[in-house]
């Protein structure tokens, strides 16, 4: 088998093995693969952040469902809903100046076995380090900065 590749990106694949030639060009097809804004793929998790999880998309490309795209509800961490090595289904979102691939997964009926039991769901009220009931506000705590000097009444 041979593969040659022109100066222009023509790809040619000669081969006697017919199996082996398919194989070469859908590996090929794959490598050269361009993800477009909407496109859905099913994907392995591949790596977890706090901030997000990591889905493989092909063999060449990863892209990053961002912990608020996860669910219909809030996740605190990705680790609540999601392991390395899951299939998802995600879809694209968006593709930034820098080619970084930005995945959602809400939206899309296939993750609704995932999210039946609301896995992960987020039992805070999302303020960090507030107490129960909500964030306790101060007075003074709002308007001019403090500048040492009594505000004048009114």
């Amino acid at each position: 088998m041979s593969i040659d590749i022109e100066d222009d990106g023509l790809v040619m694949i000669c081969g006697t093995d017919v199996a082996m030639v398919e194989l070469a060009v859908s590996k090929v097809q794959e490598i050269i693969k361009v993800f477009v804004v909407g496109e859905t793929v099913t994907g392995k998790v591949v790596r977890l952040m706090d901030f997000g999880a990591f889905v493989a998309l092909n063999s060449n490309q990863d892209g990053m469902v961002h912990v608020s795209k996860l669910a219909p509800y809030r996740v605190d961490k990705p680790a609540d809903l999601v392991n390395v090595g899951d299939l998802v289904t995600v879809k694209v979102e968006e593709i930034d100046d820098q080619g970084r691939i930005n995945l959602t997964m809400k939206g899309l009926s296939e993750n609704e076995a995932l999210w039946k039991d609301e896995k992960g769901k987020s039992t805070g009220n999302g303020f960090v380090g507030s107490r129960p009931g909500g964030p306790v506000h101060r007075p003074g705590s709002f308007g001019a900065p403090r500048t040492g000097a009594p505000r004048p009444r009114i």
